[in-house]
């Protein structure tokens, strides 16, 4: 199985207020993401959890009839394949898939109850 991957934002960070991205950029060298968001001033950041974060809000972003946008539906796809995989008995690929849909998991809010 997987080692566990963190969700980008916590449940909590999920429910928080949301701003328009007015400006910013990210240095990939340095792993820098520099944003300056509307309503909440700039905000720097120098994490890669923090760019993995802005990855998430920025899927989130797109509207739900966008192909490229992930959705739990994706996660739900992928673990059913992973399953079918490791019933034929490739247990890498079966590995890399269940690691794949817990990657994509990270990037979307909590699902709702119900």
């Amino acid at each position: 199985m997987t080692d566990e991957i963190r969700p980008a934002l916590s449940a909590e960070e999920w429910k928080g207020p949301t701003a328009d991205v007015l400006d910013g950029y990210v240095d990939l060298d340095t792993g820098t993401v520099d944003v300056r968001l509307g309503g909440a001033g700039s905000q720097s950041r120098s994490q890669h959890d923090d760019a993995w974060a802005l990855v998430a809000l920025l899927n989130d972003s797109l509207p739900d009839d966008d192909p490229r946008k992930l959705t739990w539906e994706d996660v739900e796809r992928v673990n059913l394949a992973g399953g079918m995989v490791a019933r034929a008995g490739a247990e890498t690929v079966a590995d890399n898939l269940f690691t794949l849909a817990a990657k994509i998991a990270s990037q979307l809010p909590p699902r709702e109850e119900g």
